[in-house]
């Protein structure tokens, strides 16, 4: 079922904003909404004000395509795309837009185009127990690395049934990096930034 963005709980998006020291110094009322219908206390505000936003994003590659985003934006450039952020019960597909602020600060500003909602997915849920093996999730489109160095990256239902996740003791912690599909998109974004 889709809900239109009126429907939704988070309409109006989630905004942030981090300093000259790109550390992170401004979240809206949206933000700690969505941290906390995501299961992700560690992430409400009195967390992560003055925490450099870098932390928070683990994987070299996409750290690296947001770090260039980033520098683009302060040359007087802003960046717009779109991205998928799943949770447990629903697919969301939510837009991006990075701008510069006052005094070096760069801001971030993300609303939803799309909510379906979906039978709950334990592998997404954060109170799901792991064992220490990983599984990678492209952090922009959301689909699951399905075979070792294969680049077939599937939804996290198909991922499920193909790698037998339910015949493990423990499913695999989830980890994040960007298919290969998404890493060209996301250079073209920022080439075009320099345009």
């Amino acid at each position: 079922m889709s809900l239109t963005v009126s429907d939704n709980p988070i309409a109006t998006g989630v905004r942030y904003a981090i300093d000259v020291d790109d550390n992170i110094c401004f979240v809206d009322g949206g933000w700690a909404q969505f941290a906390e219908a995501n299961d992700g206390p560690e992430l409400l505000q009195v967390s992560v004000i003055g925490k450099p936003l870098w932390n928070y994003i683990t994987d070299e590659t996409t750290r690296s395509l947001y770090q260039q985003m980033v520098a683009r934006v302060r040359e007087g450039r802003s960046a717009q795309f779109s991205l998928r952020c799943d949770g447990p019960d629903c697919r969301r597909l939510l837009e991006m837009t990075i701008r510069a602020g006052a005094n070096g600060t760069v801001e971030f500003a993300t609303r939803t185009l799309r909510l379906d909602h979906r039978a709950p997915v334990a592998m997404l849920s954060r109170q799901v127990p792991r064992s220490t093996d990983l599984l990678r999730v492209c952090a922009w489109c959301n689909r699951v690395d399905a075979g070792s160095g294969t680049g077939q990256w599937v939804e996290v239902e198909d991922a499920i049934e193909s790698l037998r996740l339910f015949e493990l003791p423990l499913p695999p912690q989830l980890t994040h990096g960007i298919c290969e599909t998404c890493f060209a998109a996301m250079s073209k974004t920022i080439q075009n930034l320099n345009t």
